[in-house]
């Protein structure tokens, strides 16, 4: 290590921020003057310029102009700084063609293949997960090569398919269409040796691929059937991604299977979307664990309700449960995370800021002020002099007109209750 230091903005958070990605890709980043690639990082700002905590930084560069207090990013990879508008760059992912030799390297993987760089949130290349608000705060570290910033690539598009014949050799052959035919094709008899193949527009489902079966119904010759139900159109997408197939690409499909595809009737919408069956965790729900954690730990006074909006969570098939692990104080409300834990497995987290309104004014030293004393389903009223006095939410000392001393807590319209 040389004795050159230059700051660093190191990302934290309690447990550490993890960036991953759910999908074929891999974080492309820079690391020792290679490229390096990652499936899961803890995120940080390293030399002005975006990376992780033990050094490395992404590639193409995303540099600050200016100090950094928090950053979130989404699915699609679009990182923006909290509680300003719009985006300050997007993050790329690298994907390899399949049987390409990818080696773990200690924390990282490196191939000597090239990777085709793709955007998040496209096909079923991966979404990043994590994009909760993070904290940084400064702290010296080895200074590293600068990275010239490049330009975004676009996603690279899937290669043309074949195209579709305009004129079929058999006479008496199955047409493939979509619904826009003036005729739909379930209305018309099937022609012997056939399969007609209809297409939902939109699908659901779970498992590790997609195949023909679970998106379509068919009729005609049970053998075909049994073949196309198998067509494989690959990996499922990740949560809260939709993929999405033309008719150019089921006939593609087909025919790689090696199905003649004149003997296969389609029809089907303009685009079939296919997404994974998942839990939807409304925002409501979220915030009430916010607000529960919150009145727990620094008492129940007030209206506490969201600073900025709070989106729902999007959680895989299970038994799910929000725990509200991290509640920090925090000028006028506070800042809570929210995590979502799905058969004991932590999937996702959410930071969710509490505005608290309606507080009561303080009382003083010395005020006189009405208390209400508490026992089992009684309650007495009657008027004592504050002698020991805290915050709203700490207990305050009264003592009444006998010289008796009880330790009670301020409520909304300024009642100091005590439970005897």
């Amino acid at each position: 290590m040389t004795a050159a230091f230059l700051s660093v903005l190191i990302v934290v958070s309690t447990p550490p921020a993890v960036w991953r990605v759910d999908g074929e890709g891999y974080f492309r980043l820079s690391r020792d003057g290679r490229a390096v690639y990652a499936k899961e990082i803890n995120p940080a700002v390293v030399n002005g310029k975006l990376g992780t905590s033990d050094g490395a930084t992404f590639l193409p560069a995303i540099q600050f102009s200016s100090s950094v207090d928090s950053l979130e990013v989404d699915l699609q990879g679009n990182l923006s700084i909290r509680g300003q508008s719009g985006t300050i760059g997007r993050l790329v992912l690298a994907v390899f063609p399949d049987g390409s030799p990818v080696q773990k390297s200690g924390n990282y993987y490196t191939s000597s293949e090239r990777p085709r760089v793709v955007n998040p949130g496209d096909d079923t290349f991966g979404v990043i997960r994590g994009g909760s608000s993070v904290k940084v705060v400064e702290t010296p570290k080895q200074s590293e090569n600068t990275v010239v910033p490049q330009p975004q690539p676009k996603t690279q598009l899937e290669p043309a398919q074949p195209k579709t014949p305009t004129q079929e050799p058999t006479k008496a052959k199955p047409s493939t269409t979509s619904s826009a035919t003036k005729q739909p094709l379930a209305d018309r008899q099937v022609v012997s040796g056939s399969v007609r193949v209809v297409l939902k527009a939109k699908t659901e489902i779970t498992g590790g691929t997609i195949t023909l079966k679970e998106m379509a119904t068919f009729a005609g010759d049970p053998k075909l059937i049994q073949e196309l139900e198998s067509v494989d159109f690959g990996l499922i997408p990740p949560i809260g991604v939709e993929r999405k197939l033309d008719l150019a690409r089921v006939r593609a499909r087909i025919q790689a299977c090696r199905i003649d595809i004149h003997k296969v009737e389609i029809e089907m919408p303009q685009t079939v979307v296919v997404t994974q069956k998942h839990t939807e965790v409304d925002a409501t729900e979220i915030v009430s664990a916010a607000v529960m954690a919150a009145e727990q730990s620094h008492g129940k006074y007030g209206t506490l309700s969201t600073e900025t909006p709070v989106t729902s969570m999007q959680l895989p098939l299970g038994e799910y449960k929000l725990v509200a692990d991290q509640v920090t104080a925090s000028g006028s409300g506070f800042k809570v995370y929210v995590s979502a834990y799905v058969d004991g497995k932590l999937v996702q987290r959410k930071l969710v800021s509490l505005l608290r309104t309606g507080v009561p004014q303080a009382l003083k030293f010395g005020q006189t002020v009405k208390v209400v004393l508490i026992s089992g389903g009684v309650a007495i009223e009657t008027s004592g002099r504050v002698t020991r006095v805290g915050k709203t939410s700490e207990e305050i000392e009264v003592t009444l007109l006998s010289g008796k001393k009880f330790l009670g807590t301020q409520t909304d319209d300024g009642t100091v209750e005590v439970k005897v």
